[in-house]
Formats: structure tokens, sequence, C-alpha cells
């Protein structure tokens, strides 16, 4: 495993290091001072904050665009956002959408009519970023984003 020094504000000593710093702040929130991290971790929060940062496309929603965070998965093969954009949708107004991360699913169920949608999640990181991009969307109003507690076996 290849361990990368970093100081306490997420500063790295590379070409590219303030990308990796604004990455790491997204991710992590403020640094708790210097340490070391493993390159792949490194890798895979720079490429979570590209995603953010870029954000992915979703036809579902009239190519309005998701920006996934940290820790989210990433609805970039959108077969089963398409689904529930084109399945006929039982009657009644209100929706659940339990383990929602993104949020893209309540989303495409808002524009689609729903007037109440549930949006459930354990992650805080999923809770944080459904709340985020119904905001963007102009859809908080319709989807109450939950955090789930698990229950322990």
């Amino acid at each position: 495993m290849l361990l990368i020094p970093y100081e306490g504000d997420w500063t790295i000593s590379l070409r590219r290091g303030r990308r990796a710093q604004d990455a790491c702040t997204h991710a992590h929130g403020l640094c708790a001072g210097p340490g070391v991290g493993s390159l792949r971790e490194l890798l895979g929060v720079i490429g979570a904050y590209e995603w953010r940062r870029k954000s992915v496309e979703m036809p579902a929603l009239g190519g309005n665009r998701i920006h996934p965070h940290y820790g989210v998965f990433s609805p970039v093969h959108s077969e089963y956002v398409d689904l529930v954009a084109e399945t006929k949708l039982p009657a009644g107004d209100t929706a659940f959408d339990i383990g929602k991360g993104t949020g893209v699913l309540s989303a495409v169920l808002a524009r689609r009519g729903v007037r109440r949608i549930v949006a459930t999640d354990q992650e805080v990181r999923a809770v944080d970023c459904a709340r985020d991009n119904a905001a963007r969307l102009g859809l908080a109003d319709g989807i109450d984003v939950r955090h789930a507690l698990g229950t322990v076996a």
C-alpha cells in the first residue's frame, strides 16, 4: 500500500496537490492534523470530488444534473432511473424511496407529480447528498429526507 503524507490542512506535496486538498476537505471536512493516507483512498476522494463538481446529467430529469457526494453511489448507469421514470405509478400521492443515495429516484418521482416522497438512508453522507440535490432541483418541499438508523443484530 502506497501512503501519501499530508499536512494539517490536507495539503499534499504533489503537482495537483490543490485539487487533492479541495477534494479531501469536501470528503472529510477539516483536517485534524498531519498524517498519512493511502493512495487508493486519495484517488477515490478525488474521483468523488470530480463527480460532485461536474455532476451527472439525468435525462429522466429533463437534463438536470445530480451532484453525488463522496461515499454515495453515482447514478452513472441510468437504467433503473429510466425504469422509475417510465413505469406506471400506482394511485396515491405518497412514495417511499428507501436507500435513496443521491435522491435521484425521489427527484424523478417528484417531477412525475408524486406530492410527498419520504426518502431514507442509513448513511449520513447520502442524507446530506439527497437534501442538497433536492434543493438544487427546487424539489425540497416535496421530498422528506430522513436518516434511518439501522438495527443491530
